[in-house]
């Protein structure tokens, strides 16, 4: 469905920092879930850039950003190797169904063969069935056996006082 040769890719930068935000503000607001943003510019500029925690790429069309996908690598203790984990992905609405979804998981895919990674892997909500129906499409296979868990911050400031 791609008929564009100007598509391409960069990774983030520090100077990047207000795009980025405005990517996951925006993947916030499509997920209806703008009530759980708490982006703090500094805070999130550290964790990204100086302490390196994830990373960043931007899909291009021409000079200008219609995506971005932020990952970062878990370790997978059982083969020895990491695991590159999408946290978050959202191409801007009049750029969707052309074929941009499958390109930025293309480039994570290569990112993960030259890092010699274990697999790709990331979560998708039960009722996202437009989403879980493309990740199928790709041949992804969605782990009915595993549920994600999770204690937020103030559950850890519960359990710690027990």
């Amino acid at each position: 469905m791609i008929n564009d040769d100007k598509i391409s890719f960069r990774k983030a930068e520090k100077k990047d920092i207000k795009l980025v935000i405005s990517f996951a503000k925006k993947l916030a607001k499509h997920v209806d879930l703008m009530d759980e943003v708490n982006i703090d510019e500094k805070i999130f500029s550290k964790w990204i850039f100086d302490e390196k925690t994830a990373n960043v790429i931007f899909l291009m069309k021409g000079e200008k950003e219609i995506g971005f996908a932020l990952y970062l690598y878990l370790f997978a203790s059982f083969n020895c190797k990491p695991t590159l984990y999408l946290e978050d992905i959202y191409i801007d609405e009049e750029h969707r169904n052309k074929g941009y979804g499958k390109l930025i998981f293309k480039e994570l895919a290569k990112i993960a063969k030259e890092k010699n990674l274990n697999r790709l892997e990331w979560t998708c909500l039960d009722e996202n069935k437009r989403g879980l129906d493309f990740y199928n499409s790709l041949g992804s296979k969605k782990l009915d056996d595993r549920r994600l868990i999770r204690l937020e911050k103030e559950d850890l400031n519960k359990f710690l006082a027990l």
